[in-house]
């Protein structure tokens, strides 16, 4: 290979690192995003989404499940603002103190917790 070509390749390589940095970067869930989930959600759904003990016997649900993974993001907000009631009974506080970005990062960590 000649100088030039071997310098493209470095360049490429750069190029190509730096993109899978930044795709880890995006991944990388925001720092305020995981004190609120630990501070509203947490103690039910786990740190990963799977119930804690105390939320099973709350009927918790597992957020990787496929019944919570099907339901729209509409439905998933508005779980989480308004609460969810279960046998006219409130199985799960509302939060309607968290702003709307809070809630749609709520909404894309219960996405990233997809079997």
């Amino acid at each position: 290979m000649t100088r030039l070509a071997n310098g493209a390749w470095v360049v490429v390589a750069l190029v190509v690192g730096y993109a899978q940095v930044a795709k880890a970067a995006d991944k990388a869930p925001d720092k305020k995003l995981e004190r609120v989930w630990k501070s509203k959600c947490a103690s039910c759904h786990g740190a990963a989404g799977v119930a804690t003990e105390a939320g099973k016997k709350a009927g918790a649900k597992d957020m990787s499940a496929a019944d919570v993974q099907g339901k729209s993001d509409a439905d998933l907000k508005k779980a989480i603002k308004e609460g969810v009631k279960k046998d006219d009974k409130q199985a799960m506080e509302a939060f309607a103190d968290l702003k709307d970005d809070q809630v749609d990062g709520l909404v894309q960590l219960i996405r990233s917790f997809k079997k």
